[in-house]
């Protein structure tokens, strides 16, 4: 199943079957509060399932799949994508409002989440925040949210407290939250806002 999720028709498939299209409009709404005019950096753009919920922003994604930023690009023309790593992509003129990294964290080790998250401060403008979405171990969840984390194609899902450690060297204010009931099965994520107090 792990393998055939690299096919991006079939991850997409695997998303609308779980409802994570209700899941991103439901947090596109509540944290990122799309703006025209605003630019948005989604780092791990996946099949691109964000670009839809945050127009009319706009929107940059970067990807490590060569199969997932050619099938983005075909499905969204409106936004712009690049093949490459968060952690040493030239971004250009990177001034973002808000830098968006879903489902990316638990695929990294500490090292490679420490090397990027210390490049996201440089990349966002004035009033710009990092938000973070990650599957998260929570005491007492549903034993069917529990199954879904252990097969996961990631190795370091984490709890939200260290979650929140993984962030905070690098950003003055870090706020999270334990979200429930996002998609149509039980699943459990953790939603980190961060933001420095010199650019607000």
């Amino acid at each position: 199943m792990k393998q055939l999720l690299k096919i991006p028709l079939l991850y997409h498939l695997k998303g609308m079957v779980l409802g994570a299209d209700g899941c991103r409009r439901a947090a596109a709404e509540r944290y990122i509060r799309p703006e025209a005019g605003k630019r948005i950096l989604d780092i791990g753009s996946g099949v691109g399932g964000m670009v839809s919920y945050v127009m009319p922003m706009d929107y940059t994604g970067v990807e490590l799949s060569a199969a997932y930023v050619a099938y983005s690009r075909g499905c969204y023309k409106q936004a712009r994508f690049m093949l490459g790593d968060a952690r040493n992509v030239d971004f250009g003129d990177a001034d973002f409002d808000v830098c968006l990294c879903w489902g990316v964290l638990h695929h990294m080790d500490e090292a490679g989440c420490h090397a990027m998250l210390q490049r996201v401060p440089g990349l966002l403008g004035k009033g710009g925040r990092l938000i973070i979405v990650e599957p998260c171990i929570v005491p007492g969840q549903h034993w069917f949210a529990r199954w879904m984390l252990a097969h996961d194609r990631g190795d370091h899902i984490r709890t939200q407290a260290d979650n929140e450690r993984l962030v905070s060297p690098y950003f003055t204010h870090v706020r999270s939250e334990i979200r429930e009931g996002m998609l149509r099965v039980p699943y459990s994520f953790v939603v980190i806002e961060a933001w420095n107090e010199a650019s607000t």
